[in-house]
Formats: C-alpha cells, structure tokens, sequence
C-alpha cells in the first residue's frame, strides 16, 4: 500500500474532517496515519534477504555500489517504494 501525501489524505478524508476541524486535529490524524503506513510496510527479514541477494548477484558484476546508490537515489526520490522495489530498479539499471 503506498502512503498518500498529506493533499491526497485530506482530499480523500475531508468528509471526516470538514472545514471546522482544528489544524491539531489534522496533523494528529494524519501522523497516525502515516505511523500505521509505515509501520505495517516496514521492511521484513525476507525483504532484506531479497536485497542482500541482489547486491550479491551485482557484486559478480562488480556493480555492487552502484547498484546501492541507485537504489538509495529511488528511494530518495519516492519513499514510497518499498526497499525491494528500490533495489530491483537500481539492479535492473546496471546489470543487463
């Protein structure tokens, strides 16, 4: 599940939270929100299994690192990938 961004939560919870809601109540709202997201899609040991395992199969290559970075710079740019999702892409950029 990819977390939305604040916009896209309000829009999608404005019913619950008509114009009268305190600014409080929005942010205490959304952290929960955002906690829960991350919480349940934090990265698992079979995840980083995953990972470890792509960084291997690149190291045969001797694109360990740059496989690394990209996957860092992916998910810099949308933390909503998940880890594994970021590590694919940075192997399938350097490894073909």
């Amino acid at each position: 599940m990819k977390i939305l961004s604040a916009h896209q939560w309000m829009e999608k919870n404005k019913e619950q939270f008509p114009n009268g809601s305190t600014v409080s109540e929005l942010v205490e709202a959304y952290a929960q929100y955002y906690y829960e997201c991350k919480t349940e899609n934090a990265p698992t040991p079979k995840d980083y299994e995953h990972v470890t395992l792509l960084l291997k199969e690149a190291n045969k290559y001797g694109l360990e690192f740059e496989v690394d970075q990209s996957a860092k710079k992916y998910l810099s740019i949308d933390p909503q990938l998940s880890l594994v999702e970021a590590y694919t892409y940075g192997y399938k950029e350097w490894v073909k």
